[in-house]
């Protein structure tokens, strides 16, 4: 009797519970779920922190390492020059009687500034990096040699003289041996892109000695020579007679820091 009465008593509970409406399931049976999955959650976000931590540190440390390791094989510092430009005009000889205009250029003094990465600089060999901006002056004059016929010679016109304004850019690349501890030469390349008074790109080739004063002092006497004809686009039209290339002999100090 007991014992019927205790399964009648089981059946009639387990019952009850199965017959609750599913609204009042929902808002019995999830009252554990949230705290487990909270916990999980939050077990996860902690792992997935750690792992971040991890990685972040590691990378600091293989910058700061890799940092201290390309510091030891490369120099740098402020780079500033000052020198003489060479127009090297174009030598073709006019036959009169002629329309095309001719140009005598006179470069005026010129001046560079700019930041430079020595690679290996302990070594005997070593490789150099110049970025540079230069500031120079020109002076040109414009005018027709032959212009017309009059009682059987040529008269010409004296035409008109201009300034103009030449900004280049370059990046120069060279190859340095030093001959003694403190004597060194170069060879070289220095792309250059002229932003005035046109934009013109121009590939000049480059030879420099230098000399080491001491830690934060060095000087040095480098000869550009333009390969490209940039004069003739140096004209907002046509070059109409205006070419040559452009070269430079200039001195400058190099501070590394």
């Amino acid at each position: 009797m007991i014992w019927d009465e205790f399964l009648r008593h089981f059946c009639f509970c387990d019952e009850e519970d199965s017959g609750l409406s599913d609204e009042e399931q929902e808002r019995k049976g999830p009252k554990k779920s949230p705290k487990a999955h909270t916990k999980t959650d939050t077990s996860s976000q902690e792992k997935l922190f750690g792992e971040i931590q991890n990685s972040f540190l590691f990378f600091l440390l293989l910058v700061i390492f890799s940092t201290s390791a390309f510091a030891q094989k490369v120099e740098h510092g402020v780079l500033v020059g000052r020198g003489i430009g060479f127009p090297m005009q174009d030598s073709k000889q006019l036959i009169p009687p002629t329309n095309e205009l001719r140009y005598d250029h006179n470069l005026k003094g010129n001046g560079m500034i700019g930041y430079r990465l020595r690679f290996l600089p302990q070594r005997k060999h070593f490789f150099d990096l110049d970025l540079t901006i230069g500031f120079q002056g020109m002076s040109t004059q414009k005018y027709v040699p032959f212009l017309s016929k009059q009682d059987g010679t040529y008269t010409g016109n004296e035409g008109d003289e201009f300034s103009e304004f030449v900004m280049p850019i370059s990046i120069a690349a060279s190859w340095n041996y030093r001959i003694t501890g403190k004597f060194f030469f170069g060879l070289g390349v220095a792309p250059t892109l002229y932003v005035r008074p046109q934009a013109v790109f121009d590939l000049p080739v480059l030879a420099k000695i230098g000399y080491r004063i001491g830690k934060h002092c060095e000087l040095a006497l480098s000869y550009q020579y333009g390969c490209l004809d940039v004069l003739k686009h140096f004209n907002k039209g046509a070059a109409n007679g205006r070419k040559g290339h452009l070269s430079d002999l200039m001195l400058s100090v190099y501070v590394p820091f």
